[in-house]
């Protein structure tokens, strides 16, 4: 019986040794076949992804939700090319961006924003666009670097007192982590890339879902998630303590969602509970930065994919004309 079972444990072992060799195999041949579709700047000895399309006096920039990056962007990025120049980066490790070797701190994602818009901006009046988590880089960018910015337009923002009136936020955030850490293993092993059809489309279609696919299964998208989850708390206490002087004289545009985003981790009682909440929430953010606001209807919270014409509209006359004047009305 000894025999056997050592026979056996041998068999497995050769067998789980090849799957891994099988995974690694594939990891290369996803990276061979999925290369960065923009440029690469240097930054501080790194390198950030950074894609930009059209052309024009005015520059849109586009900042991406909590753990998510440049791709998320493909269905309105080419809309507003139409029209004038917009870029869009991933965060550092995210993507195609290289690791850092600092926390992701709100004030490090910032100085890597400012990094990205001193090499591609030049004087060009500039229009922010953040998505989420990404509203509170773009605003706490407008504060610290104001000029030429005509207007800031936010996705379904998040606001920097969910923790506090969210239930059950930090647990979700917490949940998120383990998760990102044990699917960052399985990357390092290679077994992601043995079956990236398993990884969630993410409202994603096309090649920018095959794109988005392989960046999860082979990169360091998982690492960096993990850790920038893990600072999300605290980026939203910090944010607390921003002054929003300078967004008193730059016209704001919020684009709430319309349709319940669905949290898994949340129990039932509590999803329904949240969607009370996120709308004062961004009532909140409404009447602080004297915004005007628009509901999306058809979209839950990735609203630059479910109605990217909507968002193209909002920014569109920030792009023709000079800034108009906040009107504080809700559409």
């Amino acid at each position: 019986m000894g025999n056997l079972l050592i026979g056996i444990f041998i068999v497995v072992a050769i067998l789980f040794a090849g799957l891994l060799i099988v995974g690694q195999l594939a990891r290369r041949s996803l990276i061979k076949r999925f290369p960065s579709p923009g440029t690469m700047l240097e930054s501080k000895g790194r390198r950030l992804h950074v894609r930009c399309q059209g052309q024009g006096p005015v520059t849109v920039l586009l900042e991406s939700g909590l753990n998510d990056f440049s791709l998320q962007w493909s269905r309105l990025q080419p809309l507003i090319a139409q029209a004038t120049r917009t870029c869009c980066y991933d965060r550092a490790g995210l993507g195609w961006s290289d690791p850092s070797p600092d926390p992701p701190t709100i004030q490090n994602a910032v100085n890597d924003l400012h990094a990205v818009m001193q090499s591609l901006n030049g004087q060009a009046p500039l229009i922010l666009v953040g998505h989420s988590y990404g509203s509170l880089l773009v605003r706490l960018y407008a504060q610290q670097h104001p000029e030429n910015i005509r207007a800031i337009v936010l996705l379904d923002p998040a606001n920097e007192f969910m923790a506090e009136r969210i239930r059950g936020y930090t647990e979700v955030l917490d949940s998120g982590v383990h998760q990102f850490r044990r699917l960052a293993l399985l990357v390092s092993l290679g077994l992601v890339a043995l079956s990236t059809k398993n990884i969630p489309a993410n409202l994603l279609q096309g090649e920018a879902l095959r794109q988005y696919r392989a960046v999860v299964a082979v990169r360091g998208f998982a690492r960096a998630a993990a850790a920038e989850t893990a600072e999300m708390a605290a980026n939203l206490r910090a944010m607390q303590a921003v002054p929003q002087t300078a967004l008193a004289n730059i016209p704001v545009v919020i684009i709430s969602r319309g349709q319940p985003e669905s949290i898994p981790a949340l129990p039932d009682k509590s999803a329904q509970a949240l969607e009370a909440t996120w709308a004062s929430l961004q009532t909140d953010l409404v009447e602080r930065l004297n915004a005007r606001q628009i509901i999306a209807q058809g979209s839950g919270h990735s609203i630059q994919l479910s109605q990217p014409e909507l968002v193209y509209e909002a920014i569109k006359p920030f792009i023709d004309r000079e800034s108009p004047a906040n009107s504080g009305r809700q559409i």
